[in-house]
């Protein structure tokens, strides 16, 4: 869309210093001061716009074509989190158990007072504080990449 806009800027502007330059040489004036350009200076308006626009919209592109390897990145984080949270649970479980079954009920107040599962509790709330970041941020990156399919569309018509 902005090439067909930064070609019909171009279009304009050659348009113009063609029709100024014919009026010139047919007119009894001897400088370029007494014709007013605004056909050509229109085009090259548009043209310079064109070409900033352009540029914006490539920078993107160009910067939007690693969303991909991104987001496998924060998936394979992920796993590997997922798996020490489950490898935390499965030894909080059956460090639990093997509490309870060596202990006498006399002593169970001593061991629920003594138990050490706020200390196990802070690394998986870490973990877990880190796997939401990282599934923000994977949220973010397909949001970016849909924005890319739209840039695409403004720079080329691309899909």
């Amino acid at each position: 869309m902005v090439l067909v806009i930064l070609a019909i800027g171009l279009i304009v502007t050659a348009g113009g210093l063609i029709i100024e330059y014919i009026a010139y040489r047919k007119s009894e004036y001897d400088d370029w001061g007494d014709h007013f350009p605004f056909i050509w200076i229109s085009g090259g308006i548009v043209t310079f716009v064109a070409l900033i626009v352009i540029l914006i919209l490539s920078s993107r592109v160009v910067q939007s074509r690693y969303i991909d390897d991104k987001v496998d990145m924060y998936e394979q984080e992920n796993a590997v989190i997922e798996e020490q949270i489950a490898d935390a649970v499965n030894d909080y479980i059956g460090y639990e158990q093997g509490i309870f079954e060596d202990i006498s009920p006399d002593e169970v107040m001593t061991v629920v007072l003594l138990y050490p599962d706020l200390k196990a509790n802070t690394v998986v709330e870490k973990q877990m504080e880190v796997y939401i970041a990282n599934n923000q941020k994977i949220k973010e990156l397909k949001e970016q990449y849909i924005h890319y399919q739209l840039y695409k569309w403004w720079l080329y018509f691309g899909g």
